[in-house]
């Protein structure tokens, strides 16, 4: 089960990576994901899905509330559950974010195809 987390958090830092994001982490009852850039379609989204999110254009950072510590007598997340919840919030993030290239910087447009 430890070899399954931890290969569960690789996928993780890669898929984040991917989408040029450099931090996942919990900051006392949230977990913050910078940096982003996101465009309003996204933000309205994210905000309708995560009720109590905020993003912060100016540092490009992401606070998202985290279910991890249960609530009204739930107990607290385990680590196969609170894997699946930062991946589906990783899928919802990828809706509206360009990928990143191999070395972690965005991606720009799509190159253009010439016949």
């Amino acid at each position: 089960a430890q070899f399954d987390t931890l290969f569960a958090v690789a996928r993780l830092r890669a898929k984040a990576r991917s989408l040029g994001i450099a931090e996942i982490a919990s900051q006392g009852s949230r977990v913050r994901i910078r940096p982003v850039t996101m465009p309003d379609s996204l933000q309205a989204r994210i905000a309708r899905i995560y009720k109590g999110s905020q993003y912060r254009p100016v540092t490009q950072t992401l606070l998202i509330p985290a279910p991890f510590a249960g609530s009204l007598g739930s107990g607290p997340m385990d680590s196969a559950a609170m894997t699946a919840w930062v991946d589906t919030l990783l899928d919802d993030l990828a809706w509206g974010l360009p990928k990143s290239s191999d070395d972690g910087t965005p991606a720009g447009p799509a190159p253009v195809q010439q016949n």
